[in-house]
């Protein structure tokens, strides 16, 4: 059963290839709606998109209601089957799943439709591919910052200065705007849009607008693109919308059947609002074209419509009073705010999108607060009329009206200042980016720039330019005229330099004589002061000397005093020392009596007992002796004395005579100053002289240096007049030049953007022709698959064709092999049968037999058990019946296995039969394919080389234009 299992999911396997091959086969190559797509339409859908029944307003039935697309947009995209929304709902991709309650279509139908969008949506065999529909470009910027975008602002790079249209008198300017982040200005001019810089007040570029007048302008929030609306009235109406720093036109939007009064893009630049005399509020999906929602609230002529800064509203007034906020994204109600009675003129968000100021033909200006809708303030600015209103970065206001003046306010509707002077009525008023400069254009058409902080004019601004080549003559008379003021200014300086160069010359020589002077003096200072020094420093040292020679003469005589003092003194040191010499002679003279008397008492004292003589002897022998050490002792120190004394002596003696020898040698050295002092009195005096005598030249040369710089002041006082109006003249010479060679580089820009529109017109004819050349590629590359493909199966017919064989042959056998199987579990059913009616019998038999006798008789259980015994039987038997049932469902499907293996096996030997004819016509389809490739192949080439050689032709005229256009 396993075996038959697998075999059969072979065989599937085998069956699918040969059907993916057959499709394969038969899958035209240019499917068209008639023959291949109406059937599946027909089949699957046109039940609810009909013209009867058209859900989600799609009709199917017809290529026309088909391209219309349904409420959701276009259905199909010719060329872009992946993008297109039929695809995708029939696809899964997107919901609504299509069809709806029902399984998904085949993939081969899906398949089919796409290959149907992407060639070109054929309507017929013989019919034309629809051209891709040419889709707006996306502006869409997602995130938008509030505050300034990175990068340096947008502004104009060498757009054409060309006007469209030049007139007698200039335009009333209908509509101005004024870039958010650079000093740029847009004015409306006939049929055409002028930027101007609004800091130098040059023209940076023309914008031709060739759908009519202006009625509005505005800047993107980013302030790269500019927006205008216009057209002819009870005509046409279109919204153009240019890049700001090429020129470069992005879209044209708004088919309406009368003029565009008013436009504005969402700060996203998803978004496109616009307001006409049809009292209807249009809003555009930019990306698509679509128009996503309308609004029939007004019921007069739409004036104003304007996005908030963060494009979260959307505001909307008109020619009644009416003025409404609405949800942006969706148009659903936000406010209506109530105020205004008359012609609601213009409307102006303040940059965080809280307040919006609004002006009318009452005079008054009303502020409107976004939190809660109600009027924040209201004042009348202009009687008769106020006609426009501006919001500058910084909260304050800009009013212009039909007094024929400009105010300015503050946000809470103080007064600033005035502006006056003007000759008609205020159209259009704008702040500068930085709000430093007032734009304003009356009636007349006279435009005008303002200084915001003194109320000052700056200048005016062409609202009518001339043409180039009026401008290149006017430069070149203005080359001329100030280039004879030039030369003329020239001659006059040449004299007064002439002058003023003799005058230079005199004053060079007499501040080369003062500083000769000076010179001069200066080193007779120098050598004077060195002298002064020189005899002040001999005074000094005369002066030093005779103090020097003073103290040496004071110190030998105090050494000789001294030394006279100790002479002195040794005189009565040595008169003292004889004094106690003799006195010790003297005294020693007496002992020596005293002694030898003393002898003779002690002899006579021996003999008799009288002692008192020997002891008064002895007495006075011991007095003597004590008065005799003495003055021994006292001879002793006073020749110490003297002995000092006199080697105190000795040094003074020395010092004395090195005394007297230092003041003999300064007296010599004093006499010698002296003399040279002399020699430095008589240098000092001659020095003294030559310096006068140079105070007295100096003093001479500093009058003549006095004289001449009063003579050059003079001349150079006379010459600057004529300085000053050469270097005017110059300026003047230089800046009229620079015109000419300006004007002349804008004639080869003019003749360079000509060339750039040729341009543009060749690259969108070679996108044409590239399309073309995909859709032959697409078309050779799908032919040569086809082609690979059939040869492919072709190759592996023969294969397919062996194994169907051996599939046909090994089914049989397997039929075969599962009908013995049958026949044998039909025996075995017999058999069982057989058996079966046998034990019935006996069953039978032993039951009545049993019946005469008790229940618990022999009989009576074998009765029971016979009668287990039929139910095992009976239950086995039931087992067999299924097991034949089996193998019958097994001998049915091995049939129709087989059935289908041979229908496999004629259709492949019938592939194998008509392929080489369909390889023929794949091939020669192919070659058809592959020789329409070459010829597009070569039409894009030359229109290629023709963009090639225009646009070399275009970078030449640039690098020419470059090279004329004056460097700043």
């Amino acid at each position: 059963m396993f075996f038959s299992l697998g075999m059969k999911i072979t065989s599937s396997i085998t069956v699918l290839y040969l059907l993916s091959t057959i499709g394969a086969l038969g899958s035209p190559e240019k499917p068209n709606l008639e023959d291949d797509i109406m059937p599946i339409f027909e089949s699957k859908c046109n039940s609810c998109h009909n013209a009867d029944r058209a859900r989600g307003g799609l009709d199917l039935t017809n290529m026309n209601a088909i391209m219309v697309g349904g409420s959701s947009g276009e259905s199909v995209i010719s060329g872009d089957g992946e993008n297109s929304y039929l695809y995708k709902l029939i696809a899964r991709v997107e919901k609504p799943y299509m069809p709806q309650r029902e399984d998904k279509m085949p993939q081969t139908e899906i398949d089919l439709i796409k290959k149907w969008i992407d060639m070109g949506l054929l309507p017929t065999a013989t019919g034309k591919p629809i051209q891709k529909k040419k889709s707006t470009v996306n502006l869409a910027l997602g995130n938008v910052s509030v505050g300034k975008p990175d990068g340096p602002p947008p502004m104009p790079k060498y757009l054409s200065l060309e006007p469209s249209v030049v007139t007698n008198r200039a335009f009333a300017p209908s509509a101005m705007a004024s870039a958010p982040w650079s000093p740029l200005v847009a004015i409306a001019g006939q049929k055409q849009v002028l930027l101007y810089n609004t800091e130098t007040l040059n023209l940076m570029g023309v914008l031709p607008y060739p759908e009519g007048f202006i009625e509005s302008l505005t800047f993107s929030r980013n302030g790269k693109l500019i927006v205008a609306g216009g057209g002819r009235g009870g005509k046409s109406g279109r919204v153009a919308a240019w890049e700001v720093e090429s020129g470069k036109s992005l879209l044209t939007m708004g088919e309406e059947y009368d003029a565009i009064l008013t436009a504005d893009l969402s700060a996203d630049q998803s978004l496109l609002a616009i307001g006409s005399p049809s009292k209807l509020i249009k809003v555009y999906d930019v990306a698509s074209d679509e128009l996503l929602y309308e609004i029939k609230k007004h019921s007069e002529w739409v004036t104003q419509v304007a996005f908030s800064p963060d494009g979260i509203l959307l505001a909307t007034a008109d020619r009644n009073g009416g003025l409404h906020i609405w949800e942006a994204e969706t148009g659903n109600p936000f406010y209506t705010l109530d105020g205004h009675k008359q012609s609601i003129n213009d409307l102006s968000w303040r940059a965080d999108s809280n307040i919006l100021v609004s002006v009318c033909e009452e005079g008054s200006v009303r502020t409107w607060e976004m939190i809660n809708g109600k009027q924040v303030k209201s004042w009348n600015a202009h009687p008769g009329g106020t006609m426009t209103t501006y919001f500058d970065s910084k909260g304050n206001i800009v009013t212009g009206g039909r007094d024929k003046s400009v105010k300015l306010w503050k946000g809470d509707g103080k007064s600033i200042r005035t502006l006056s002077g003007f000759t008609d009525i205020i159209m259009e008023v704008c702040y500068s980016h930085d709000g430093s400069r007032i734009i304003a254009g009356d009636w007349s058409g006279k435009v005008s720039v303002w200084d915001t902080s003194n109320g000052k004019k700056v200048g005016d601004l062409r609202a009518n330019p001339l043409e180039i080549a009026d401008s290149l003559n006017h430069a070149k008379q203005e080359f001329e005229k100030t280039k004879r003021a030039f030369e003329q200014a020239g001659t006059a300086r040449d004299l007064i330099v002439k002058s003023t160069d003799v005058a230079k010359a005199e004053h060079v020589k007499n501040l080369g004589i003062l500083a000769e002077s000076e010179n001069n003096n200066k080193l007779a200072t120098a050598e004077h002061s060195a002298t002064d020094k020189t005899w002040k420093d001999s005074i000094t040292l005369l002066q030093k000397m005779e103090v020097e020679k003073a103290s040496k003469d004071k110190v030998c005589k105090d050494l000789r005093l001294e030394l006279n003092n100790l002479g002195a003194k040794l005189i009565k040191e040595n008169q003292t020392l004889t004094i106690e010499s003799n006195k010790q002679k003297e005294r020693t003279a007496l002992l020596a009596l005293q002694k030898e008397a003393h002898q003779k008492i002690v002899a006579v004292a021996k003999d008799s007992n009288n002692t008192q003589p020997l002891v008064a002897s002895v007495k006075k022998t011991k007095s003597l002796e004590a008065l005799v050490a003495q003055s021994t002792e006292q001879v002793k120190k006073q020749q110490s004395v003297v002995n000092q004394t006199l080697l105190s002596k000795k040094p003074i003696e020395q010092n004395v005579t090195t005394a007297e020898r230092n003041l003999s040698a300064t007296i010599q050295s004093y006499n010698s100053a002296l003399e040279k002092k002399k020699k430095i009195d008589i240098e000092r005096n001659n020095k003294i002289t030559i310096l006068n005598e140079s105070k007295t030249q100096l003093s001479i040369a500093k009058t003549n240096v006095v004289k001449s710089q009063q003579a050059l002041n003079k001349v150079e006082e006379n010459s600057k007049k004529p300085l000053t109006e050469f270097v005017e003249a110059e300026k003047n010479f230089k800046e009229a030049e620079l015109e000419v060679s300006r004007w002349n580089a804008e004639i080869i820009n003019v003749e360079r953007h000509m060339e750039l529109r040729n341009l543009r017109k060749l690259e969108s004819e070679l996108n044409g022709y590239g399309v073309m050349l995909n859709e032959s590629r697409a078309l050779k590359n799908s032919a040569q698959k086809a082609f690979e493909n059939i040869s492919e199966s072709l190759q592996k017919l023969p294969k397919i064709i062996a194994l169907n064989k051996e599939l046909i042959a090994q089914k049989k056998n397997d039929l075969i092999e599962t009908e013995k199987r049958k026949v044998s579990v039909l025996q075995v059913r017999a058999d069982k049968n057989l058996f079966i009616q046998d034990v019935n019998r006996l069953a039978t038999l032993a039951k009545n037999k049993s019946k005469a006798q008790k229940p618990e008789s022999t009989l009576g259980q074998a009765s029971d058990k016979f009668q287990e015994t039929l139910s095992l039987l009976k239950k086995d038997l039931a087992e067999t019946e299924n097991l034949l049932a089996a193998k019958e469902q097994e001998i049915l499907q091995s049939r129709e296995v087989v059935t289908l293996a041979e229908n496999n096996l004629t259709l492949s030997v019938k592939l194998l039969e008509t392929t080489p004819n369909q390889i023929k016509e794949k091939e020669q389809i192919l070659q058809k394919a592959k020789s329409e490739e070459a010829l597009r192949l070569k039409e894009f080439n030359l229109v290629k080389n023709k963009v090639d050689q225009q646009s070399a032709k275009s970078d030449a005229l640039f690098q020419k234009y470059l090279g004329l256009l004056p460097k700043n």
